[in-house]
């Protein structure tokens, strides 16, 4: 009796209501989207596949690499590039990127994929345009939620980027919903919204009943009667919400992973440094017996000046040194000839 009542509630609540029709929209519209997506990522991997095996005429497979060998260039452009030894991974890499609405963004999600099966499989080369978390076992829009069918819309050239907007305000639309703290939705928004998911199905030109299913839910009233729905879209709302911990999850040992490599670098550096240390005390030894050795010699040349006649004048370098008699063997005239030279 109290959980009818609390349902009876639930139900009067007009605003709860709105928010119910906004997550039921998300649910047909995900649904209208399965065949469009699925004919235009076939049309996707078909144009790539061409490309690339115009530009490889050998081989165009590489099982070597995987998504952890993407990096990005940190300048002058954030280009990306694969070390892929086979050097074939870069050519579908730029056809995938060539293709992409922002291809130097920061955020593609590389590890949505497994590489080695670009050329086989056309979603393995759709969820690159996806939101984080898709699973590698997915290869059909029936197992992935509204957000990675709405991204690939977004950031996929092969679907029309005139509909980027609308679809940008989708996405941002079903954030609200989903993460909405109190589950309800003001009729303003709820008009607006549900106007909007049935722009995109007509500019699109999906087929079949998912444009009169969104207006029904739009304008018809909805009871207690509709409580299968409800489960439906609770249990559609649960599923995303465990995509997107699953993603943070994935995002929190990716970082753990990347903060033990930095150690393991650091650690590197500092073995290096001292090294580098033990090194410069050698070299500092090195120098202080050099400089011994120098002073040694130094006093070794002065003394077969002194003894061999050497004489400089005290302005002048080392360079114009000259070579002359001993005075005690020196003539008149070549004593005088010495003296005025200076």
């Amino acid at each position: 009796m109290q959980n009818e009542k609390s349902v009876l509630l639930r139900f009067a609540d007009k605003e709860y209501v709105n928010w119910l029709r906004c997550a039921s929209s998300f649910v047909v519209l995900k649904e209208g989207l399965h065949d469009y997506t699925q004919d235009g990522v076939k049309r996707l991997h078909d144009n790539v596949k061409h490309s690339v095996t115009s530009k490889l005429v050998t081989q165009y497979e590489c099982s070597d690499c995987s998504w952890k060998k993407i990096h990005q260039h940190k300048k002058p452009k954030l280009d990306w590039y694969i070390k892929c030894n086979n050097r074939i991974c870069n050519v579908w890499l730029s056809e995938i990127l060539n293709r992409h609405n922002e291809p130097q963004c920061k955020t593609i999600n590389w590890c949505n994929a497994d590489i080695t099966k670009w050329s086989t499989e056309p979603w393995e080369i759709a969820k690159i345009y996806m939101t984080k978390g898709q699973s590698n076992k997915v290869n059909l829009p029936q197992e992935l939620d509204s957000p990675a069918l709405l991204s690939l819309l977004k950031y996929c050239k092969e679907f029309d980027p005139i509909h980027e907007p609308l679809v940008s305000k989708i996405i941002d639309t079903r954030n609200k919903v989903l993460h909405s703290p109190d589950q309800r939705v003001s009729d303003t928004d709820k008009n607006t919204w549900m106007d909007n998911m049935v722009s995109l199905v007509q500019k699109l030109n999906i087929k079949g009943e998912v444009c009169n299913n969104i207006c029904k839910l739009q304008t018809e009233d909805i009871d207690v009667r509709f409580r299968d729905q409800e489960l439906k879209v609770l249990q559609n709302l649960a599923s995303e919400i465990r995509n997107e911990v699953r993603a943070l999850k994935d995002d929190s040992e990716s970082l753990k992973n990347t903060q033990n490599e930095h150690r393991e670098e650091i650690e590197k550096v500092k073995g290096s440094l001292a090294g580098d240390k033990e090194k410069i005390i050698g070299l500092h030894t090195q120098t202080e017996q050099l400089e011994i050795d120098l002073r040694g010699q130094k006093s070794q040349m002065e003394s077969v000046i002194n003894t061999r006649g050497y004489r400089r004048h005290a302005k002048l370098p080392l360079a114009h040194w000259s070579y002359v008699k001993p005075i005690s063997q020196q003539t008149g005239g070549e004593k005088k000839s010495w003296q005025s030279s200076w």
